[in-house]
């Protein structure tokens, strides 16, 4: 049995060591093979995917954020190699959406306890197989959106600091700045919309890193993707999302919000708009093709959220 670790050492405030020696610890007493592979930012892609196809894994083990995730994914994708995530990242959407445990990066004690959470759940063995969306040639596993979010994910990659913190600081700079855009959505099957919005998110799951909600019909393996329209960028839609994190639900009213779901759709911006996919920001776009690639990845999760699938 040989397990690979994909282990991103710059992402979110954590230090990657401490699970390094957990696994290596959990290699030694359970007699499995274990295999490291540390993200540089160059050519991480394709270096992955030459070691996957050396080592043929049996699990895939991921220890980072959605970007993370995603290209692991990529790697792995129509394949009989099943992914377990250690949420260790600055965005951990897809954690959330699995009902993964959170981390506590750098506090030993709480350190150890968070990666035996996150293991047993590898081991009890629960999976999914999660949808992916083709966009603009590129994956999405999680979530990708033009506008408002792909500005703060601008912000955010231009900072010097990671974390929560400085996510917090780049939503309220960025949302006081907004600006609407005109947009036009025409799906597989003929329907057309248009207006003005603030944001345009191509929703594969339900809520953001953060555990707020923007799609309450998500589903990662539903077979579809939801485009989630933020037409009046309101505090009153802003304190529901954020409420959503403690109630796990939202109700948007549907002149503020309007949910699209799709398998196939075309996209189209003016003027051109800043874009992101999984937390890993895009150059500008102002076309958007989108289609759903369902069941194409094997992700384990907890036994309530296989339940509910």
């Amino acid at each position: 049995m040989i397990y690979l670790v994909v282990i991103n050492p710059v992402s979110g405030d954590s230090n990657k060591k401490s699970l390094t020696y957990f696994l290596q610890e959990q290699a030694q007493s359970k007699g499995f093979d274990l295999e490291i592979f540390e993200t540089t930012g160059n050519n991480d892609y394709e270096k992955l995917k030459e070691q996957v196809d050396f080592v043929m894994p049996d699990k895939l083990l991921v220890a980072g954020g959605d970007g993370t995730l995603l290209m692991a994914a990529e790697v792995v994708k129509n394949k009989e190699i099943p992914i377990g995530l250690f949420p260790l990242g600055s965005a951990n959407g897809m954690a959330a959406e699995l009902d993964l445990p959170s981390m506590m990066p750098n506090i030993p004690i709480l350190d150890q306890q968070s990666f035996k959470r996150a293991w047993k759940i590898i081991e009890d063995g629960h999976s999914v197989k999660v949808d992916m969306v083709r966009i603009n040639g590129k994956y999405s596993i999680h979530l990708a959106d033009v506008g408002l979010n792909a500005e703060i994910v601008r912000g955010f990659d231009e900072s010097d600091s990671r974390g929560f913190a400085t996510y917090a600081h780049q939503f309220f700079q960025k949302y006081t700045s907004r600006k609407a855009f005109n947009y036009s959505v025409r799906t597989n099957d003929g329907r057309l919309y248009s207006g003005e919005a603030y944001m345009l998110s191509i929703a594969n799951a339900r809520m953001f890193g953060t555990g707020a909600i923007i799609n309450p019909r998500g589903n990662v393996s539903d077979g579809t993707v939801e485009l989630c329209v933020i037409k009046k960028a309101s505090a009153l839609s802003i304190l529901k999302s954020a409420g959503s994190i403690i109630t796990g639900n939202v109700e948007y009213d549907a002149d503020q919000v309007e949910i699209i779901s799709v398998k196939k759709a075309s996209i189209e911006l003016e003027p051109a708009q800043s874009f992101q996919i999984d937390g890993e920001l895009q150059k500008p776009v102002s076309k958007v093709d989108v289609s759903i690639l369902p069941s194409v990845v094997e992700v384990y999760c907890s036994k309530e959220f296989k339940d509910q699938a």
